[in-house]
This record gives structure tokens, sequence and C-alpha cells, in this order.
């Protein structure tokens, strides 16, 4: 089960890389996150149709959507490595994680 925790932490986490490009303005902030080359993402549609879908199935659509909005708030790239968005983080990745550690077998928790 630790492995586990880990997988799903390192999911929440990876999306904190990516957490502009989530969001209302998704798709626009993806191609940001991509053009500045610190997001790998090939389909920005499908990726925040996945994350959005995740954060639903989770409950944990409001600390997505806090985490999304603080990290629109910062520049391209740095609301995970400057810290700007650790509350949200923590609370979004505290929430997922919580869902997955009930629901093991969830599609959100497997990827």
């Amino acid at each position: 089960m630790d492995l586990r925790k880990l997988a799903v932490f390192s999911l929440v986490v990876g999306l904190g890389a990516f957490a502009q490009g989530c969001g209302d303005a998704c798709e626009g902030l993806c191609e940001d996150e991509v053009d500045t080359g610190c997001s790998t993402v090939s389909d920005c549609a499908s990726f925040c149709d996945d994350a959005k879908a995740d954060a639903d199935t989770t409950g944990c659509r409001s600390q997505f959507d806090d985490f999304i909005d603080c990290a629109a708030g910062e520049e391209a790239c740095s609301s995970v490595s400057t810290g700007a968005c650790s509350a949200e983080a923590t609370a979004y990745s505290e929430c997922y994680l919580d869902f997955c550690l009930e629901n093991l077998d969830s599609p959100a928790c497997t990827a």
C-alpha cells in the first residue's frame, strides 16, 4: 500500500508541475506550459478533460479548482517551484490520496 500512496502522491504532484494547464482556460494555459518547456503534454484537451474527470471522481473538485485558480495566477511553470500554491496543492493531494486509499481499484487511482 505504501507504493500506491507514493504513486498517487506523485501523480498529484506531477499535476502540480502542470498546474496552470487546467481550469476554465485549461487548453490555453496547457499550451503555455508546453511552449515554455515545463510540460510535455501532447494533447492538452485530453489531459485537461482527464484531470477534471479524476477530480470529479475523487470528490476533490473544489480542492482541484482552488489549486488551479492559484496556479493560474502564477507565471507559467512557477507555481510548484516557488511554493506559491503549496497549501492548495497539499489540500488537493490529501483529498485525492484519501479517496484512493479507500478506493484502490478506482481508475483515478491506478494511473
